[in-house]
């Protein structure tokens, strides 16, 4: 999931045609289960799941906005973080 997030807002910066977005976002999702050795039919029914039970979809965002911070850190030399929408104060 970090890696597709990490695709989505490389896309959404890029603002592709819409026409290319399609194939674009197929393209690279197809390369990003190859390279977790995931079939697309599986990530589907595992999302599906996810999106039928909200709070194990919360925890795993939360899993997912921590991995995104810390690799923001990294990159940053410790500044700051992606902001945490989902974890309630």
């Amino acid at each position: 999931m970090v890696d597709i997030h990490l695709l989505e807002a490389s896309l959404e910066k890029k603002k592709p045609e819409k026409d290319s977005l399609a194939w674009l976002i197929k393209c690279n999702y197809d390369d990003i289960f190859t390279r977790h050795s995931v079939k697309r039919e599986d990530f589907m029914h595992t999302f599906d799941f996810y999106e039928r039970h909200p709070e194990r979809m919360d925890a795993l965002m939360n899993r997912v906005i921590d991995e995104l911070n810390k690799m923001d850190a990294e990159i940053r030399g410790g500044g700051s973080t992606v902001q945490d929408k989902t974890k309630k104060p």
